[in-house]
């Protein structure tokens, strides 16, 4: 994962779980406790996840829009392939690749995103709110004119 210059938003490194059981089986397990992570964000747990695919060799645009401070908070999770996420807010701009199941991205209410998946992958999205629950704004909140 490369993350440039945005400090609105934060990666989140999911710990690995070995269960004494299971510990010569291949695989690794990572446990997703949410609302320990961004108890700020996510203080009910999360009430809604969805996943995001391409599984064809064309590209998909997803999101460009923010949700209202306040409001709905994501988690993105690359399950596999690869993501670029652009990011805005009103202090700074700028982008994330996405492509390790190890490693998280939290979006916080009040930072414009859009995400570019390269063919054939899966994207795994938790967020603080339902689709119903959650307004999208499409203005940029920044001046850079970039999307």
């Amino acid at each position: 994962m490369l993350v440039l210059n945005n400090p609105d938003c934060r990666t989140l490194k999911l710990d690995s779980f070995v269960h004494p059981a299971s510990a010569n089986k291949p695989g690794t397990l990572f446990r997703l406790n949410i609302a320990e992570w961004v108890p700020e964000f996510f203080p009910k747990g999360c009430p809604e996840s969805y996943f995001i695919t391409t599984m064809s060799d064309e590209r998909a645009r997803r999101g460009a829009h923010s949700h209202p401070v306040g409001s709905k908070a994501e988690i993105f999770i690359m399950l596999s392939g690869r993501a670029h996420v652009e990011l805005h807010s009103a202090k700074s701009c700028g982008a994330v690749i996405l492509d390790t199941p190890d490693e998280a991205l939290l979006i916080i209410p009040g930072v414009w995103h859009a995400i570019t998946l390269e063919p054939n992958s899966l994207l795994m999205v938790y967020a603080s709110l339902t689709m119903e629950e959650g307004r999208e704004v499409n203005e940029l909140p920044c001046n850079c004119h970039k999307p």
